[in-house]
């Protein structure tokens, strides 16, 4: 696939370098958060602290979920409504529907 400078018409994103390494770097963080849970269970440890674990990582993906979302309608959505397709406000209406 070819991309262009259209980023959302073939439905992909292009991001810059900084960008993906931000996402990247919090992706590992949550997947050694993970990781120290499967430890945690191994070790038998204290539910309250496992569950503690799990809230902490509950709020990294929020968090990052926030931020993809905040970019997503900032520069897709925009560039999509100001071509006048009013599709793509379905489309972040979907979006909000599924987060709640």
């Amino acid at each position: 696939m070819t991309k262009n400078n259209n980023c959302c018409e073939m439905k992909y994103t292009i991001r810059g370098e900084e960008e993906k390494k931000n996402i990247q770097r919090r992706m590992n963080i949550l997947i050694g958060q993970m990781n120290g849970i499967k430890t945690m269970i191994d070790e038998d440890r204290y539910c309250e602290d496992v569950i503690m674990q799990l809230l902490a990582i509950d709020k990294g993906i929020q968090s990052l979920s926030d931020s993809l979302l905040e970019r997503h309608i900032k520069t897709c959505i925009t560039e999509e409504v100001k071509k006048e397709n009013y599709d793509a406000l379905d489309e972040v209406i979907r979006i909000i529907r599924r987060y709640r």
